[in-house]
């Protein structure tokens, strides 16, 4: 059990009590129940989701959350649980699958085939099931609400949100179509009139694209790719997506007009011109997309126009309007890319130039791989992926609305840490118009045993580890812990332990000049916090003898005598 102080690794010797939230299982429970609360673990937040670190900084944050998602029903899924990850995985890849091949099936199947002999067929069936499965497990995930960053859970709210969202899409869009599409696949005159209007109907689930594109930016954010790159992959998929769609389009609506309102064709229309006529059975279909692609790609992006001459009034009515779309889908595209590089996105590209610069600067030092980790671990903690110049910001305002911003960013520690609700709101502005932010990374040193009390510590988010003068972990300590306190009760100036940061960890700071003048400003705060002091060394007096006594017994166990160290007498 015991624990040596390193600065750069530290091993827990403490039994985990908790790991997950969930209640411990009886001895002897069942295999259901054991497969029970494994299920539920999966419902639960977890820390391995992407965005978990974003909205819950320490593992104290992700135990409460999880207690507070106990309270509701078993079946409400947490939107950062493992089970809201797979499921935005499963369904970013077949909503790519549904959005190419809907509108491709659509457009270009023209004889009636059975969906269990095609395997084209029988995939996009799974996905109608996926699909189905999604528009349930829709009322059950709980919502992140971005303005106070905390997660709904409560099954009325997440259902009148999906309601008033995706649910009429994804519903209409997961009808079983493909079960009437069997039905009618040996009737020749009314197969393609179900096919197409199937079909139709799916593109409802179209509005998902960028759905689709934020789940997988999410998980495709495990492997570490920039910013930028994330950017620029998401408008290639869009314009991609769109240049698709138009090209199923060109060849669909003469295929629509044919069926439904049995309108013939003369031989000047360009699909007859391209030799990829309707009535054609020489054409397959790969031919016949490969050309209503190439006629769809010059018209979005109007770079030639060879070999697609529109005679038709209908003809120049479907590629007016292909042309408008391209323009749209152009303007969009510079637009953004303006906005990523100049504008709304300065933030995030200056601070992966800041990360590129440091990377270069760890290469001409040559550091170690930790190292530069650890840097890349506390960049990441500090600006969020998100870089700004505090200073420059800070010195163009006056001292008072600085004193108000540093307060407004105190207002998480005043609401988490207990003993600043005994203060009046004049004595909490006094003692945080002194506090410094410090971020601790895992396995920093925060103090060290022997090291001169110097100032007051208060943690907001992370955990601690206590470390005795013999090397045993005494204990440790989470959010709303302060640290340092115990100089107010005892005639030693120096650390009792060292503590170590079991995680990054966000502190707040007061030296103890600058508490001291506090305490002579307001003898209030010496009240309270030296009452707060001699509660905490009552715990420590307890919990020594506490561990005298498990001693003792643990050696009379081993048959030996505390006093002398002698082995008993053994017959």
């Amino acid at each position: 059990m015991s624990t040596r102080v390193s600065a750069n690794y530290h091993k827990c010797g403490l039994t985990e009590t908790l790991d997950s939230g969930l209640p411990k299982l009886r001895p002897g429970s069942s295999s259901f129940t054991k497969w029970k609360r494994a299920l539920l673990k999966q419902l639960m937040i977890s820390a391995k989701h992407p965005d978990c670190k974003f909205y819950f900084k320490s593992n104290a944050m992700i135990l409460s959350e999880t207690r507070r998602q106990m309270r509701y029903p078993p079946y409400t899924i947490h939107p950062f649980s493992k089970v809201a990850l797979y499921r935005e995985l499963i369904m970013s890849i077949i909503w790519f699958f549904d959005f190419y091949f809907s509108p491709l099936f659509s457009a270009f199947n023209k004889k009636p085939l059975n969906f269990f002999s095609n395997f084209w067929h029988t995939l996009d069936l799974v996905c109608q099931v996926f699909i189905m499965l999604n528009v349930v497990m829709c009322f059950f995930i709980g919502v992140m609400e971005e303005q106070t960053k905390k997660v709904e859970l409560e099954w009325k709210k997440i259902a009148k949100k999906y309601l008033s969202t995706f649910f009429i899409f994804d519903c209409v869009g997961s009808l079983p179509f493909a079960a009437a599409m069997i039905m009618f696949r040996n009737r020749e005159r009314r197969y393609p009139v179900i096919c197409i209007t199937s079909y139709f109907i799916h593109m409802v689930r179209f509005i998902r694209l960028k759905s689709a594109i934020q789940y997988f930016q999410r998980i495709t954010s495990k492997f570490g790719i920039p910013f930028l790159m994330h950017e620029f992959i998401s408008l290639a998929i869009k314009s991609f997506f769109v240049v698709h769609w138009c090209a199923c389009y060109v060849y669909l609506i003469p295929k629509v007009i044919f069926h439904y309102v049995n309108y013939e064709f003369d031989k000047s229309w360009w699909i007859y011109r391209n030799n990829i006529s309707i009535h054609s059975k020489n054409v397959d279909a790969p031919s016949a997309y490969s050309i209503s692609l190439r006629a769809a790609f010059c018209h979005v992006y109007g770079i030639s126009l060879e070999g697609v001459v529109e005679n038709e009034p209908l003809d120049h009515i479907i590629f007016s309007l292909t042309m408008m779309i391209g323009f749209f889908l152009v303007a969009f595209v510079t637009a953004r890319i303006f906005l990523i590089v100049k504008t709304s996105y300065a933030s995030e590209t200056e601070y992966e130039d800041l990360l590129h610069q440091f990377l270069e600067y760890g290469n001409r030092k040559k550091m170690q791989v930790k190292m530069k980790n650890r840097v890349i671990q506390c960049l990441e903690y500090n600006y969020q992926k998100r870089y700004f110049h505090e200073k420059i910001i800070l010195n163009t305002l006056s001292g008072h609305l600085k004193a108000e911003l540093f307060l407004h960013d105190c207002k998480r520690l005043v609401e988490k840490v207990k003993i600043f609700q005994a203060f009046s709101k004049s004595t909490v502005g006094l003692l945080i118009s002194h506090f410094w932010r410090e971020v601790f990374l895992k396995n920093d040193i925060v103090f060290k045993y022997g090291q001169p009390y110097d100032s007051v510590r208060f943690i907001l988010y992370g955990t601690v580890a206590f470390i005795l003068p013999n090397g045993f972990e005494a204990s440790h300590m989470e959010d709303n812990f302060a640290l340092g306190l115990l100089r107010l009760v005892l005639q030693s100036e120096h650390y009792m332990a060292t503590v170590i940061a079991l995680e990054i960890c966000e502190m707040y700071k007061i030296d103890w000049v600058d508490l001291e003048y506090c305490i002579q400003k307001d003898e209030e705060i010496y009240h309270v916090l030296h009452a707060l002091a001699e509660e905490r060394l009552a715990t420590i007096i307890n919990f020594f003898k506490t561990k005298k006594k498990e001693n003792i017994i643990e050696q009379l166990w081993k048959g030996k005598i505390l006093e002398h160290q002698f082995n008993t007498r053994r017959k």
